[in-house]
């Protein structure tokens, strides 16, 4: 088919192609891009593949400076993520925090916290701390409670605790002198 009207643009390298009038375009020969000019200066319209620009024409269509689909990230809990966390209390839909099991690190540093299926740890002051660990979550027996003989580190109910408060309790009533110097 033969060309009736040969329509040309403004073209040169991109530090010379100046500002574009409204509706004018202006293609850059040394970066492949196409610059299309409106009243408020020039807008890019078109990138080469090679030149790796994200074109703010494309990805932030609203012009908020941040890239459209990246405003999502407003939308989390924690805006900003810096500084104290508080977390909201638990519901009967989820917790507000999970640590699932996993293998314990191996270089923790302070402030850290893991679970594995043995127990829940914390790094603090450079020693690894149990906060709990499964072998310690029974509870002391009313024989240990009323003997005094539970040594290990276990969970004490207020029944274990009122127990053993009785059993080492002096008897009421009169006492004996010999009774009160323990004779």
């Amino acid at each position: 088919m033969a060309r009736k009207i040969l329509i040309q643009i403004r073209r040169g390298l991109e530090a010379d192609i100046g500002s574009l009038t409204a509706g004018e375009l202006g293609y850059c020969t040394d970066t492949n891009k196409l610059y299309i000019g409106t009243a408020s200066g020039n807008m890019l319209l078109v990138a080469a593949q090679t030149a790796g620009d994200m074109l703010k024409s494309i990805y932030d269509t609203d012009n908020d400076g941040k890239v459209d689909t990246a405003e999502a990230a407003d939308s989390v809990p924690w805006a900003g993520v810096s500084g104290k966390k508080v977390f909201p209390e638990s519901s009967t839909e989820e917790a507000p925090l999970s640590i699932p099991h996993g293998a314990a690190p191996a270089s923790p540093v302070n402030g850290d916290m893991w679970t594995t299926t043995s127990g829940l740890y914390l790094r603090l002051n450079g020693t690894t701390r149990t906060m709990a660990h499964t072998a310690t979550w029974s509870t002391v027996s009313q024989a240990e409670a009323e003997a005094g003989t539970a040594t290990s580190q276990r969970l004490w109910t207020a029944q274990r605790v009122a127990q053993a408060v009785a059993a080492q309790a002096m008897p009421k009533g009169p006492i004996t002198w010999n009774e009160l110097k323990g004779v």
